[in-house]
């Protein structure tokens, strides 16, 4: 097993485990509501070492893509937002059209 970790402004906010070269789980952030709402179903649960109840780790087939991406972009969201202001700012227009 290996795996990606990709990071915003030095900070992680979501892990890929490969399993060979194929993706067997997605680890995102998430809040406490959150958690209880996505480890109560099959496939999702809290991913290992990570602190408190604020990582889940799911499996590959245990939501349908379009969800799965925006959980993805809630933890990116989610990491953005305990960034300094200015840090924030950068992004924010950076990431404009």
């Amino acid at each position: 097993m290996g795996g990606l970790v990709i990071k915003v402004a030095g900070k992680v906010f979501v892990m890929l485990i490969l399993d060979g070269e194929v993706l067997s789980h997605v680890i995102v952030k998430c809040t406490p509501a959150e958690f209880d709402e996505l480890t109560a179903h099959d496939g999702i649960g809290q991913a290992p070492y990570c602190a408190k109840r604020l990582w889940v780790r799911i499996e590959e087939d245990a939501l349908p893509e379009p969800e799965l991406r925006r959980r993805i972009r809630r933890s990116f969201d989610l990491v953005v937002a305990k960034l300094p202001k200015q840090v924030q700012a950068a992004l924010a227009a950076a990431m404009a059209p």
